[in-house]
């Protein structure tokens, strides 16, 4: 019943061109402009670190083009508490979506991501698009732990 669009407004985003289900139940909040600071030394996905409610927020890049060595501006998605989730670079706001039935037979996307992914459901109004539920903990993880912008991580 988690994926009937009767249980309440689902919204969804991409990360790294994957389309995402966003999870329901979590904080979320899109900030359209930023300022996120660099971190030295850090791993390839980590943008830096933002503030929110005077809190800092690491900020991650899903597509490993994160690497600056100045503040800039991004949009961003804070998923989870500030202080205890982290932030996603977007390039667009999350939008409402309606799924369909469960795909479970779904090629997995071939990304760095992909463990975080689970129950694949189908666009209600595109059957060929498929959307993937995410765990934000194991997406937060396995991006921080990328080795590199094409890496897969570091286990």
């Amino acid at each position: 019943m988690a994926d009937s669009p009767s249980v309440g407004p689902l919204f969804g985003a991409r990360l790294d061109g994957v389309p995402v289900v966003l999870p329901s139940g979590v904080p979320l909040v899109y900030l359209a402009d930023v300022l996120v600071h660099p971190l030295a030394g850090a791993a390839p996905r980590v943008c830096g670190l933002m503030q929110m409610q005077g809190l800092p927020l690491v900020v991650l890049d899903p597509t490993g083009k994160a690497s600056s060595p100045v503040a800039r501006r991004l949009s961003v998605l804070v998923v989870g508490e500030p202080g205890e989730g982290a932030a996603l670079r977007v390039d667009e706001p999350p939008s409402p979506i309606a799924v369909a039935g469960p795909r479970p037979d779904a090629p997995r996307p071939v990304c760095v991501f992909a463990a975080a992914l689970e129950r694949p459901v189908a666009d209600a109004l595109d059957p060929d698009r498929i959307w993937w539920h995410v765990v934000p903990a194991r997406l937060f993880a396995l991006l921080a732990a990328a080795t590199a912008a094409t890496g897969t991580g570091a286990d």
